[in-house]
């Protein structure tokens, strides 16, 4: 027996019909046993074929156990979507209660938050006079090719090129690291505790990571599936290391102070984790659902 309902009755009931299967508006039922062979020469060992009536009926019991298997498939898949759109409904109900939410750190999120907080402007400075000082070095490279005689015009118009890009692009970085550091002066702290802080892997912080990798333990310890919370805190980890780049980047090439980088590092950093941390709470299973489809 197999129960459907009036929405996704059609298709499914269709088949059943015409195979001649038992069926109410709402119950599909099964075919039942398949018919047994009747020996000929009473009991004892079975040898005997079967009759053209039985091969009738065992022909017909086959043709309504695939129509009843065809019609299950055709129920079963229109729950499945039926439950996929109402979680997809649920989803989009949850989202417009927990995205605000979602943006004010909970529990372990300020660990990165209060710290960048104190070592941000430390690190923006520390950033931003690492590009001054390798610009700075090769624009002094290239000063010090124009000063070698015996030159010829295309090596003195490259060494040339060489230098004022080099101290176009160190004057920018240094102005920005500048900023920073007098920010950083009026934030109490030793720098080598303030340096230690700082310390990033590949552009995402060691205090964000150690706190990404517990809300991960976390999450997966309330039952979310380990692929969704190790995505999340992937995507929301490499989010605001992007947007910290980003940042030094503006600085360094003087379209923002070094003030505004740290700012901006902290506060649109974590806004943007937040932000992808929440879509892939709302969305991952859409989209994975839909790429497995």
């Amino acid at each position: 027996m197999y129960k459907i309902s009036d929405a996704r009755s059609t298709t499914s009931g269709e088949v059943a019909a015409q195979a001649g299967l038992s069926l109410t508006p709402t119950v599909i039922e099964h075919p039942g046993p398949e018919p047994a062979k009747m020996p000929m020469n009473g009991p004892g060992p079975d040898t005997t074929e079967r009759t053209p009536g039985e091969e009738q009926a065992i022909a017909g019991y086959q043709a309504k156990v695939e129509a009843f298997n065809e019609a299950s498939a055709t129920v079963k898949e229109a729950r499945r979507k039926e439950e996929s759109a109402h979680d997809s409904l649920q989803s989009a109900l949850k989202m417009t209660k927990s995205l605000p939410e979602s943006l004010v750190p909970q529990g372990w999120a300020w660990a990165p938050v209060v710290t960048g907080a104190y070592s941000g402007a430390y690190a923006t400075a520390k950033a931003l006079n690492k590009i001054a000082d390798s610009a700075q070095q090769k624009a002094d490279s290239a000063r010090a090719l124009l000063d070698k005689p015996g030159l010829s015009p295309a090596e003195r118009q490259q060494a040339l090129r060489g230098y004022l890009d080099g101290e176009g692009k160190a004057r920018p970085a240094s102005t920005g690291a500048q900023s920073a550091q007098r920010l950083d002066d009026m934030i109490p702290g030793n720098p080598k505790v303030k340096e230690g802080l700082s310390t990033s892997i590949k552009g995402a912080g060691v205090v964000g990571l150690a706190t990404t990798g517990a809300s991960v333990y976390q999450d997966i310890q309330k039952g979310v599936p380990k692929d969704k919370a190790i995505t999340k805190g992937a995507a929301s980890t490499g989010a605001s290391a992007g947007v910290g780049a980003g940042m030094t980047a503006l600085a360094a090439g003087g379209y923002i102070g070094g003030v505004a980088a740290t700012g901006g590092t902290l506060l649109i950093g974590t806004a943007v984790a937040a932000g992808v941390g929440w879509a892939v709470d709302n969305y991952y299973d859409d989209v994975k659902n839909w790429l497995t489809d």
